[in-house]
């Protein structure tokens, strides 16, 4: 996890350097640049309206907002963006808290100052990539007492012995056995498709040397499978988790784990110019790729 956030009250700062990207590679039909036309959005303002049944919020925008409109290959033209705006919510659009916590549309309410990194279309409509909004902290339910489970990504696997990071930040050994269960969308696969930067739920006993005998594992995030892109860093939203890789659009939050030299990192480290290789699930607006939602970003 650990995706740093920044105040929402403050100017939204774009640390920028766009240039010829290494060419990033990705899964077919994944995450790709903007055509030619659409604009990146970066804006701050106050929710003045939310409409949950339509999948849409209205922001009037104060501050610095502006869009970003490609004009082909490296050539972009920036416009102020100011006023009202109406702005789309896709099913992969992400609203977070101030601390990058995913949250319902239905936590999020008028008034509230928020930051937006999203997608202009030619026509100038506005579709969300990530918002950040000043709403509480939606509070999670407690699970019940059970048998130990570990959420995590997979840093490495040797033989029948998985290295994983939790989302707590600790590393912990997951021992495959014959009796291991692993399943990938709900069906049971062999226990060599688990891979490197998998997102794994894992259930087990614990042994007394800390290591997890694992009975049953589930594939919540397969990384071959996924869209990847990578080269270095071009943009960097302060604040908002936003980054742009390969000239594709990144939207981070606090699920997303963040990993430099096979352990545990921040996302404040990711900078311009730094390589880095991202793992998610592509945004779509329709058949138009407009980004990526990131599970697993890798500092080089």
């Amino acid at each position: 996890m650990w995706r740093s956030a920044g105040l929402l009250a403050a100017a939204v700062a774009v640390v920028a350097s766009i240039c010829a990207p290494t060419p990033g590679h990705g899964a077919p039909g994944g995450a790709a640049p903007l055509a030619k036309g659409w604009g990146r959005v970066v804006a701050s303002g106050t929710i003045m309206s939310v409409e949950p049944s339509r999948g849409a919020l209205t922001l009037a925008i104060t501050g610095d907002g502006h869009v970003d409109w490609a004009r082909g290959g490296t050539a972009w033209r920036r416009d102020t963006l100011t006023g009202t705006r109406r702005v789309r919510l896709l099913g992969a659009s992400v609203i977070v808290d101030a601390s990058g916590r995913v949250v319902p549309i239905a936590g999020v309410r008028p008034g509230a100052p928020a930051i937006l990194w999203a997608v202009a279309q030619p026509d100038g409509e506005v579709v969300c990539l990530t918002v950040e909004i000043a709403s509480p902290r939606v509070a999670m339910a407690t699970a019940p007492p059970g048998p130990v489970s570990r959420t995590g990504v997979v840093l490495g696997r040797s033989g029948s012995t998985v290295d994983l990071l939790t989302s707590a930040g600790t590393r912990r050994s997951i021992i495959l056995t014959g009796a291991t269960v692993v399943r990938l969308n709900g069906q049971a696969v062999p226990a060599g498709t688990v891979a490197p930067y998998d997102i794994l739920r894992v259930g087990g006993p614990l042994n007394s040397d800390g290591s997890l005998a694992a009975t049953l594992i589930d594939i919540e995030f397969s990384a071959p499978d996924a869209a990847r892109i990578s080269g270095p860093v071009e943009e960097v939203v302060t604040g908002l988790g936003g980054l742009v890789v390969a000239q594709t659009m990144v939207a981070t939050t606090a699920d997303t784990y963040v990993l430099r030299a096979n352990g545990r990192a921040e996302l404040s480290q990711v900078v311009p110019g730094r390589p880095t290789v991202v793992y998610g699930v592509p945004v779509l607006d329709r058949a138009t790729p407009i980004g990526l939602s990131a599970r697993v970003v890798v500092i080089r």
